[in-house]
């Protein structure tokens, strides 16, 4: 972590003692797991600064709670010890959030486990991409360790599926809904979507249900597109990559009225998502956004609109994805168009590329078999060849 000012030492203690009831009398006991420089380099008298290392006190209902066991973090500065147990406490220590392991060690304090290796830049802060509801704590929280699960999920955490949580340079968490494993629906095509917009695709027949998601895509794709020409042109864009958004808008408002009416004829009644805004993106945040939603998942959309074209057993839906794909294949040339002029602006290529295998990881990792039904007439890839298609997009 970067301290916002200096310090002797920072260390780990992890609870080691016997499982006790919440509230119970006594001190926790501990052992030192790691430490960061010389706890007692400032004190004046470095024995009796030791003496008070081993002596000090943990509290039974302090720490942070991560894997079921109880850890503490200790701050040395001049021969004095202080424990760290709060969030308040932490961005006093740190200041501004301005690293991974600053990030990670907020991440922790919350109790969603975080992890250096997964974090990366976003704006001023840090993003950390999907996280399974079930395998992470706050979404599966274990209570005191040793007691049963505790299955009320905190701060409105209810859905079951991914997460994906950005950082803010403030210590400010924001966690976003990413969707649920639904068999019937994890190989759709999506494309670009507007950051923070959340879907819902209706309920009935599963090959209705499929079409009704993704008209909603299509229609979370005119706003993302309609977003993104009035943010490029604040920017001073090229007019031409202005003028090939708002023409693409206008591709994705047929493609999602020929979804629209796909659905209804198969007994589904699409739920569109609502007008959306949002303050106006930096470019870093804009280079950002369009490499996951342009360069990566509108991309895979385009080819696996492609492969339905061909591999639709129901002519009319081969049809239709006939008619969509040449305008999602010009939608991905436009995204890598788009990163080329974000990325010279922002002078962040290698960021944008480890951003983008994250990315490609994480589309990965939502992929699931299809229903027979949908496999068949829509001709939805299946698991496997969903992957090798997403794994085609590094080559």
């Amino acid at each position: 972590m970067r301290p916002a000012c200096a310090v002797d030492a920072l260390l780990v203690f992890e609870d080691t003692g016997p499982v006790r009831k919440k509230g119970a009398d006594g001190p926790a006991q501990v052992r030192e797991l790691a430490r960061s420089g010389q706890p007692c380099a400032g004190a004046s008298d470095k024995g009796a600064c030791e003496q008070r290392l081993k002596s000090l006190p943990f509290p039974r209902d302090g720490g942070f709670v991560e894997n079921g066991r109880r850890t503490f973090l200790v701050v040395a500065r001049a021969g004095e010890h202080k424990l760290v147990s709060t969030r308040e406490q932490l961005l006093g220590l740190l200041g501004a959030v301005d690293s991974k392991q600053d990030a990670a060690a907020l991440l922790w304090l919350e109790g969603w486990g975080g992890s250096c290796s997964k974090l990366q830049p976003q704006g001023t802060g840090f993003l950390l991409p999907a996280l399974k509801l079930g395998f992470l704590c706050p979404p599966m929280l274990r209570g005191e360790r040793g007691g049963e699960p505790i299955r009320t999920l905190p701060n409105g955490y209810e859905k079951d599926g991914d997460y994906r949580i950005q950082v803010d340079g403030s210590g400010k968490l924001k966690v976003s809904y990413l969707g649920g494993a639904d068999p019937k629906n994890a190989s759709i095509a999506c494309g670009r979507r507007p950051s923070g917009l959340e879907l819902d695709a209706g309920r009935g027949p599963e090959v209705g249900e499929y079409l009704a998601t993704s008209a909603s895509l299509e229609a979370a794709a005119v706003m993302a597109f309609e977003l993104l020409a009035g943010e490029l042109a604040a920017h001073d864009a090229p007019a031409s990559l202005v003028e090939r958004c708002r023409l693409a808008a206008e591709d994705e408002r047929r493609h999602a009225q020929l979804m629209i009416e796909a659905a209804r004829r198969r007994g589904v009644e699409p739920l569109l998502p609502t007008s959306h805004t949002r303050p106006l993106p930096t470019l870093l945040e804009l280079a950002q956004e369009n490499v996951v939603e342009g360069c990566v998942r509108e991309t895979w959309g385009a080819l696996s609109a492609a492969l339905q074209a061909r591999t639709a057993q129901d002519p009319e839906l081969a049809a239709l994805y006939a008619r969509i794909a040449p305008d999602e294949l010009a939608h991905a040339e436009l995204s890598w168009d788009i990163h080329e002029w974000l990325a010279a602006r922002t002078g962040s290529a290698d960021q944008l590329e480890q951003l983008a295998e994250l990315a490609r990881a994480e589309l990965l990792a939502e992929q699931a078999d299809t229903s027979p039904a949908v496999a068949a007439l829509a001709g939805a890839p299946t698991q496997a060849a969903a992957c090798a298609l997403i794994r085609a997009l590094a080559a």
